[in-house]
């Protein structure tokens, strides 16, 4: 019984040597092997390493040391002992030590002997070695017998499919975390998949990430529709591969995205009453070392913030905001964030880089309360910064609305944006709404009255925002179900559509976008700026 304590004793810090017990050399007859269930493993999956015995004779415990690459490979739960014992287990950086002494007192041996499994999960793409560099067992009388092995075995990590895991990080000085990913490892994930998604593992006191990634997989005009998903613990940042398409600086192999967490003390004080203690994320490149102003009205950038709201916030969770924090720290809404409750977080587009942040914001006019059918929706979009009031407390909910100005409201509700040309030739470039009406003309969205003319001083037609809207979702990817022409028939008025709006108002109606009034719907009626709110938030809310 003595003797077997000791050798639990022993086990259990693996790698204290007795110095009594006399010890042996193995004959050279005695072999190992190092066995995997699969020797190819996708990233994030695990496999099983077994070691096996030849000719290993008359012996009562053994321990052994494993050396593996624990940038790619990292031990799952603990060793397992086929042999039935007391196992113990010492894991450092790169490195197992594992032992276990018989539950029988009885030696063991025999001509081919399973003596242990470990479970690997693989982390990184690339090949890792797994080298059994020593091995020892001990009979009754604590003799011990030592091993000249060198054995090891290869894994192939595989990425899986579109993910890349990167947990290779370096805290520099200044508290960033960074990391590159490699080409090969993007051009495999491209290969199964058109967006490729990166992991990056939180590092403990880090205040900032910067991701490196190959220059040219984000200055790639020929690949449009192809993105890079960033995920690290202070937000996800998804990037079109053709965001730098239009570079025109020095020559660069690689590309730096810094994500930091910003500090409330940097903000004005109006941004800190805004924000309290809710996140704020910082965006940036860095390319050949120096900060890139990038600003691409081409290459939108779809971000994540993740947050937790309060119970009066997720009670009313339209006014979740998000805030652009300007050169001063002075906020401006993004009117495209919003709260995604099934991601935890609030997510925004935009197409240049700064700091943003999470906020909760109630705007309110004094004189939509008779409104109640509008209330919400002129509420929620105020307080985006979709719509304003004609004052600082009044909305003028009846006023009918112009052409300039919907598609003004239009563009800032779906975040369209646009490098553009030429505008109409009625439309003057100093106009608040010129850049917005470029936009949308250069999108395809409005086409104008002919001659090159727009009207955006007319008042605006149900049929014609019903129109415009409908070109929207298809150009800025919003999936409305397949129109039903059946679904017009009830409206008394129907007939009167224009031909180039009946497919509008039919996809519209079916998607329950518009619902039409008790005399139906009303085509040819100017529409208020109360019946745009309403009409607008359906559209930005849907789905």
């Amino acid at each position: 019984m003595k003797k077997i304590l000791a050798w639990l004793f022993m086990l259990s810090i693996l790698g204290t040597s007795f110095g009594l017990a006399e010890t042996a050399y193995a004959a050279e007859t005695a072999s190992f092997t190092l066995s995997a269930s699969s020797t190819q493993v996708n990233v994030g999956d695990s496999f099983v390493l077994s070691v096996d015995a030849e000719n290993m004779q008359d012996f009562f415990s053994y321990e052994l040391f494993l050396e593996f690459d624990s940038a790619k490979l990292e031990l799952v739960g603990s060793p397992k002992s086929v042999v039935p014992g007391f196992p113990a287990t010492k894991v450092k950086e790169g490195s197992v030590q594992f032992g276990s002494v018989k539950t029988e007192k009885k030696l063991q041996s025999g001509k081919s002997v399973a003596l242990c499994t470990f479970t690997f999960k693989v982390k990184a793409a690339g090949s890792s070695d797994i080298k059994l560099a020593w091995l020892k067992s001990y009979d009754l009388d604590v003799k011990t017998t030592e091993y000249a092995v060198n054995n090891k075995i290869t894994v192939e990590g595989l990425n899986k499919g579109n993910v890349i895991l990167l947990d290779k990080l370096v805290l520099n000085a200044a508290g960033t975390a960074q990391g590159a990913v490699a080409e090969a490892d993007l051009a495999g994930g491209f290969g199964v998949a058109s967006n490729v998604i990166v992991n990056v593992s939180a590092v403990s006191g880090a205040k900032a990430y910067g991701i490196s990634l190959p220059f040219k997989a984000l200055s790639e005009q020929q690949a449009a529709g192809r993105t890079i998903a960033i995920h690290t613990e202070y937000g996800t940042v998804i990037l079109p591969v053709h965001m730098l398409s239009g570079y025109a600086g020095p020559a660069a192999d690689q590309v730096e995205l810094n994500i930091s967490r910003i500090d409330a003390a940097s903000l004005s004080a109006g941004a800190r009453t805004l924000v309290g203690n809710r996140p704020a994320i910082g965006l940036s490149l860095v390319i050949n070392g120096a900060a890139y102003s990038w600003d691409n009205p081409d290459a939108a950038v779809s971000i994540s913030i993740p947050y937790a709201p309060s119970a009066q916030e997720l009670g009313n969770q339209d006014h979740i905001v998000l805030l652009y924090l300007d050169g001063d720290g002075e906020p401006e809404a993004v009117p495209t964030g919003k709260y995604d409750a099934s991601a935890g977080a609030v997510t925004f587009k935009t197409t240049h880089f700064s700091r943003f942040a999470v906020s909760y914001v109630v705007k309110t006019f004094d004189d939509i309360a008779v409104y109640t059918w509008a209330t919400r929706e002129i509420q929620a979009l105020a307080s985006k910064g979709i719509i304003k009031g004609v004052t600082a407390t009044e909305f003028a909910p009846q006023a009918s609305i112009t052409r300039a100005d919907f598609v003004l409201l239009l563009t800032r509700a779906l975040g369209l944006n646009a490098k553009t040309g030429d505008n109409f030739s009625d439309v003057s470039p100093d106009a608040y709404y010129a850049s917005a009406v470029a936009v949308a003309k250069k999108l395809g969205i409005i086409t104008g009255i002919g001659g090159n003319q727009f009207k955006p001083a007319d008042r605006i037609t149900r049929q014609d925002m019903i129109t415009i809207m409908h070109r929207a979702c298809a150009i800025t990817g919003i999936h409305l179900e397949a129109a039903d022409p059946s679904a017009l028939g009830g409206f008394p008025d129907a007939s009167s559509i224009a031909p180039y709006a009946v497919d509008s108002f039919a996809a519209m109606v079916t998607n329950k976008i518009v619902s039409g009034s008790t005399v139906g719907l009303e085509p040819l009626k100017y529409t208020t700026r109360a019946e745009t709110a309403v009409l607008l938030y359906r559209l930005y809310t849907f789905g």
